[in-house]
């Protein structure tokens, strides 16, 4: 796998590879069920951290691009669906609050009218993906 990293950019090497691995994956260039090199082997040949690699390949992984499974490895997922963003940006989409997209979206969920307050709507959205990463409980 050709990885580049350029350590003088601005952008931190763990999301240089996984923009690099997503972007080979929506390519098609890695394929489902493809096997990743082990974090400790890719860590050597680009000489980096293997740290780095694991927290390129647990963001990767949140965002459905991989699945890690202990003792086997490191494969592309077989999801169709690949998310882009990362968690950060997800965050900061979920901060905004609906948008006339996401609309339809509450109206289908129940609700008949979109928030009044954008704050109790991003609020609420808030919550709810904080109790989809263990950060909340019900």
């Amino acid at each position: 796998m050709d990885l580049y990293i350029d350590k003088e950019q601005s952008t931190p090497i763990y999301r240089q590879i996984t923009m690099q691995i997503t972007k080979m994956v929506q390519d098609g260039i890695l394929n489902p069920g493809d096997k990743l090199p082990a974090e400790r082997a890719l860590a050597d040949s680009l000489g980096i951290a293997r740290g780095t690699i694991k927290k390129a390949y647990m963001e990767l992984a949140s965002n459905k691009v991989i699945e890690i499974t202990q003792g086997r490895g490191s494969f592309v997922s077989s999801e169709h669906e690949i998310q882009s963003e990362g968690r950060k940006e997800q965050a900061v989409a979920h901060r905004r609050g609906p948008g006339p997209a996401d609309e339809t979206a509450i109206r289908r969920s129940g609700d008949t009218e979109p928030h009044a307050d954008h704050h109790d709507g991003a609020k609420e959205q808030t919550a709810q993906s904080l109790h989809r990463y263990g950060g909340l409980q019900p």
